[in-house]
Formats: structure tokens, sequence, C-alpha cells
């Protein structure tokens, strides 16, 4: 493993649903050189978190779907400290849906 990768991330298996996870993820083993990390979601940049926060809930994603998470460690220019990405991939619960059923009398 790289000085500047995050070590651990990953999904907490528990918080997935149909709509949101979260994701968390260790400090790299030289960390006072980390200003923030960079997260993807399937490609796009979708936050910057500071060092201080190892942990980000995603939310209004589609039921059913896999996602591709990545994060990059930056330096303190916003410049990445390595050309290795970590990666972590999971899939949404399906949709519930409810059904309720009422009991009705018709008048005769």
């Amino acid at each position: 493993m790289e000085p500047f990768q995050v070590i651990d991330f990953h999904v907490v298996p528990s918080t997935i649903g149909a709509h949101q996870a979260t994701l968390i993820w260790e400090k790299p083993l030289h960390a006072q050189a980390i200003f923030g990390y960079q997260l993807f979601l399937d490609n796009d940049l979708i936050q910057t978190r500071p060092t201080n926060k190892t942990h980000w809930t995603l939310t209004n994603l589609s039921a059913d779907q896999t996602y591709q998470v990545t994060i990059i460690c930056l330096d303190h220019q916003g410049c990445l400290l390595t050309n290795t990405a970590v990666t972590t991939t999971f899939r949404t619960k399906k949709k519930k849906c409810c059904v309720r059923c009422y009991a009705s009398t018709l008048p005769c």
C-alpha cells in the first residue's frame, strides 16, 4: 500500500438502502501530508472532504443500482498525492413497495 492511500475504504453494509449508503475509511499512513480527500461517484467528483472527516453518506441514489466510489488524497496545493486511487463498489437494495388492502362493505 502506498503511504498516501486511505486504509480500509468501504461501504458500511448495514447502511445500504434503496437510496443511500455510508462510506468510511481510515487516514493514510502519512496523514500529516494530507490536506483532504476527493470522492468520486461513477467518475464524477461529488465531494471534497477535510482530513478530519473520514466518512460520507451518499444520498439520492437509485434503487437496485451498482455504484463505484473512488477516493483520492490531496496535498496542500490540491494536487494528487498518488496516482493510485482506492475504489469500492456496492449495489443499492431494491425499493420496497407497500401494498395496503382495505376491507369494504358495499351497500345492497
